[in-house]
C-alpha cells in the first residue's frame, strides 16, 4: 500500500492549564520519531486560543523539528480577507518551505465570524477568491493545497475540476458513500486542465490500537464518551437518561466500519479498505482526553502501524 499515515493532535481533550506548549513540543518529537508524515492543525475556537492559529503553531512546530510536514486541517480562509491568508500562508512558507500543507474550508460557525466581523453568507464565494489568489503563487500539487468537504456531493468534483486535493473526515459516513466520492474526484480530474495530476484524498479517523478488538473497542469508548456526552448535552440537555446507549450509538459506525480501532491485524485490514476506496492519506486522532501518557503511547503504537503500511 502507498498510503501515508499522519496525526491530528488535537482531538476531544478539555482545555489543558498552562501545558500547551510542552504538550505540543513532545507531539511534535514522537510523531517525528514514529516517522509520521505531517502533523495535522485546526482553527478552532472552543473556549481555548490553544488550537486557533494553525500557522503559528505550524511554524513553531517546524523550527523545532527536521523533517515531518505540517497541515492547517482546516484553516478557515472566510474569517479573513484574501490577502491577509495569502500573506500569512507566504510568511510561514518563508520558515518551512515545502514542509507546509494547506487545507481551507469554509466554516460553519455562525458565531466565530461574528467574532472576526466577518460575512457569514458569502463564505464561500470569499473561499473561492482565496483559492483563486492562492494557486497564482502556488505550485498546484493537490497534496500541499486542499479543500476541506464536510459532506459527500458537488464539492468533491469542483475540488477535481480546479486540480485541488480534498480533505475530509469519516465521521458520520459509510466506506462504500467515501470510496463514490473519491471516484467522483478523480474522474472530474481527469477531464480537468489539470489531468496530469494524479490528485490527493487525506481522510481524517480515530485510531486505538490494543492486544484485542473487544478490550480496544471497550477502551475506545470509554475515552471519548465524555466527548460525546458534552455534545449531546448541548443538544439535548442535561437530563440525559441512556449515557451507555449514547456512546454506543455515537460511536458504532466508527468501531464497526471507518475507525482504526482494534488488534493490529484488524486495524491493518481497515487501513487496506481506505486504500481500495482510493484514499492517499489516513490523518489520526488519538488524542481523546487528558491522559499525556495515553496519548504518547498511542503515536508510537500508530508508528508502529504506519511502518507496515
Amino acid at each position: 500500500m502507498n498510503l501515508k499515515i499522519s496525526l491530528s493532535p488535537f482531538g476531544n481533550a478539555p482545555n489543558r492549564d498552562g501545558s500547551a506548549p510542552s504538550d505540543f513540543v513532545e507531539v511534535v518529537h514522537k510523531a517525528e520519531a514514529a516517522k509520521l508524515d505531517t502533523i495535522w492543525l485546526p482553527e478552532r475556537y472552543s473556549g481555548s486560543l490553544e488550537q486557533s492559529r494553525p500557522l503559528t503553531l505550524a511554524v513553531a512546530g517546524a523550527l523545532g523539528s527536521e523533517s515531518i510536514n505540517f497541515a492547517t486541517g482546516s484553516l478557515i480562509a472566510p474569517y479573513y480577507e484574501p490577502e491577509v491568508v495569502r500573506d500569512s500562508i507566504g510568511h510561514a512558507k518563508i520558515y518551512m518551505g515545502e514542509r507546509l500543507r494547506l487545507a481551507l474550508g469554509a466554516g460553519w460557525d455562525k458565531s466565530q465570524f461574528s467574532r472576526y466581523s466577518a460575512n457569514f453568507e458569502n463564505r464561500y464565494s470569499r473561499l473561492e477568491r482565496t483559492f483563486s489568489d492562492l494557486r497564482s503563487q502556488h505550485d498546484g500539487a493537490p497534496r500541499s493545497l486542499m479543500r476541506t468537504i464536510s459532506k459527500s456531493g458537488e464539492a468533491w468534483r469542483d475540488c477535481g475540476n480546479l486540480g485541488l486535493g480534498v480533505y475530509c473526515g469519516a465521521f458520520g459516513r459509510s466506506m462504500n458513500s467515501l470510496k463514490k466520492d473519491v471516484l467522483r474526484y478523480r474522474g472530474a480530474l481527469l477531464n480537468s486542465p489539470y489531468t496530469r495530476q494524479r490528485g490527493w484524498v487525506a481522510c481524517m479517523t480515530h485510531f486505538y490500537l490494543d492486544h484485542s478488538d473487544e478490550h480496544a473497542v471497550s477502551v475506545y469508548q470509554a475515552r471519548i464518551s465524555p466527548y460525546i456526552l458534552r455534545h449531546a448535552k448541548r443538544s439535548q440537555g442535561e437530563d440525559i437518561q441512556d449515557v451507555d446507549s449514547l456512546v454506543n450509538s455515537g460511536t458504532r459506525r466508527m468501531v464497526d466500519e471507518m475507525g482504526l480501532i482494534g488488534s493490529r491485524e484488524t486495524i491493518m485490514k481497515r487501513i487496506a479498505q481506505y486504500a481500495e476506496a482510493g484514499i492517499d492519506e489516513l490523518v489520526i486522532l488519538t488524542d481523546y482526553d487528558d491522559d499525556v501518557d495515553h496519548r504518547r503511547d498511542q503515536i508510537e503504537a500508530l508508528g508502529k502501524v504506519s511502518a507496515l503500511v
